[in-house]
């Protein structure tokens, strides 16, 4: 089966998101290490904070990656996986931007780039490629297939 250009945009979107945040979590722990870091005369302090960043920034890295390889793969659990990462992170960034009053642009950018995906990934277009599982139901001698949503009667749906 082909894939469509919509779905491929939305797959390496999600890769794309995912990529940010590892790479951002890489900064921040080679801050953690940097000179103008250690020689502050809080310096302990400051790197608690670059860490406790990157670990805030890394596992969902580590999940939105996850995700886009599922999503890559046509599966449930990676739009399912993609979409809950995506409005975990995004409600994060606004809680810091609304909650603590800071209106940094970098910070509402970045909560931007997850209003997108998750848009995308919303759409019907995006939700149909989900691959089925389809199966044998020996109670009633019918294939049925199963989306992760809802299960069909093949019998029914059949010539």
């Amino acid at each position: 089966m082909k894939r469509s250009p919509l779905i491929t945009i939305v797959n390496v979107l999600q890769s794309f998101l995912g990529l940010v945040l590892a790479g951002l979590t890489v900064y921040l722990l080679a801050l953690t290490r940097s000179r103008e870091t250690l020689a502050e005369p809080d310096a302990s302090e400051t790197v608690h904070g670059l860490l406790i960043g990157a670990i805030v920034l890394g596992v969902p890295a580590l999940i939105t990656l996850v995700a886009a390889w599922g999503l890559w793969k046509r599966r449930f659990w990676g739009w399912a996986l993609s979409l809950a990462t995506d409005v975990g992170v995004l409600a994060v960034f606004v809680y810091n931007v609304v909650g603590e009053n800071d209106r940094e642009g970098d910070e509402i950018a970045l909560a931007a780039g997850f209003v997108v995906p998750i848009v995308l990934l919303l759409l019907p277009a995006v939700r149909m490629t989900i691959s089925f599982e389809v199966g044998m139901d020996t109670r009633n001698s019918a294939f049925i297939c199963r989306d992760g949503i809802q299960t069909y009667d093949l019998r029914k749906h059949s010539g």
